[in-house]
């Protein structure tokens, strides 16, 4: 897993990820599960926009 640092004393402000083992048992972990279960149930609901499937199916596609 990733951590980020910021570089505060130079004129180039970016956000530079370096890898921290430390933080490797997190990986999957969901930390906000009521937004989890929040946005299962919106997707149940109402579906994904037209979109975002044209979106997804390109990415599949192009992955095979």
């Amino acid at each position: 897993m990733k951590t980020v640092t910021k570089n505060i004393k130079s004129n180039n402000n970016f956000q530079r990820s370096i890898y921290d083992p430390s933080l490797d048992h997190l990986e999957g972990k969901v930390f906000f599960k009521e937004k989890l279960e929040d946005a299962k149930e919106f997707l149940k609901k109402y579906g994904l926009p037209k979109e975002a499937i044209e979106i997804l199916n390109k990415r599949a596609l192009s992955k095979q």
